[in-house]
């Protein structure tokens, strides 16, 4: 029913009033703020603040700007023959949200918004057995800490050895292209960039600063930047061009931008 489903997330909340807002004793969420149903089963929080809302039949993460929906189909399922329980949620600060259920595994990975396909080897390049995952406490929102860490240190480790490319670089890639293609649009922005991202802008700035040092305002205008160089070099189009391509209005601010970047102007750039 809708209203446990209210209560549920309003004592999750009230677990972490921070990220509730100060004066806030809780928050009240349901299906209109996207909760794709009413019959939330278990919660958790994850590392980086967001909620990770486990329902019948689907895993909802809420990043406090709304919810993003992952369905739980049984082709994505790993067999968990040592857990007899109910639901319970784990969550690792890599990103990925573990559910067990009743002989069941699922992993979703929340920055793709999709499951695991592949659970089992997933397990086995963490050097995760299915008797361990079966074993691991059952946990409550904000809680688990110590088997959060064990998990993301051993994704972090196999990572380390993968020829794949890694989460914080898959999330690096999705981010520059987000840009590039939405910055010739002058009014494109840290809010703009927060919701085609579907991140919250508070969680978007701290794994920014984490992966480039940078803030967004900075990393955008960084990309900006990088391409006017390209195309100034690779290309001959006019520097009215160049700076409509890259969200500038005028070439006047432009250029002032370009010198502000790389102590010359488009022009004594393109001569160099």
């Amino acid at each position: 029913m809708l209203l446990f489903a209210r209560n549920i997330l309003t004592a999750a909340v009230e677990l972490c009033p921070a990220m509730a807002g100060a004066d806030s004793g809780g928050t009240t969420l349901d299906m209109s703020d996207g909760l794709s149903e009413s019959r939330v089963r278990c919660i958790s929080q994850m590392p980086d603040g967001r909620m990770a809302v486990a329902t019948t039949a689907t895993i909802e993460v809420y990043d406090w700007t709304r919810f993003h929906t992952v369905k739980l189909l049984p082709e994505d399922a790993c067999p968990l023959p040592a857990y007899h329980g109910d639901r319970q949620l784990t969550c690792d600060s890599l990103g990925y949200v573990w559910l067990r259920n009743n002989r069941t595994l699922y992993v979703i990975d929340t920055w793709q918004g999709k499951a695991v396909a592949d659970v089992a080897g997933l397990m086995a390049g963490r050097g995760l057995t299915p008797e361990a995952v079966a074993a691991w406490p059952a946990g409550r929102p904000g809680g688990g800490a110590e088997i959060c860490r064990q998990i993301a240190d051993g994704i972090a480790g196999a990572q380390a050895d993968d020829d794949g490319p890694t989460a914080d670089e898959q999330f690096m890639a999705r981010l520059a292209k987000t840009i590039e293609e939405h910055m010739a649009d002058e009014e494109f922005s840290v809010p703009a960039l927060s919701r085609l991202m579907a991140m919250d802008r508070t969680v978007l700035y701290r794994r920014m600063q984490a992966a480039t040092g940078m803030s967004p305002s900075a990393y955008i205008k960084s990309i900006r930047m990088g391409v006017a160089r390209r195309l100034l070099k690779d290309t001959q189009l006019s520097l009215a061009d160049i700076a409509r391509r890259t969200g500038f209005h005028s070439v006047k601010y432009f250029s002032a931008a370009f010198k502000d970047s790389f102590g010359m102007t488009p022009s004594e750039y393109r001569g160099s």
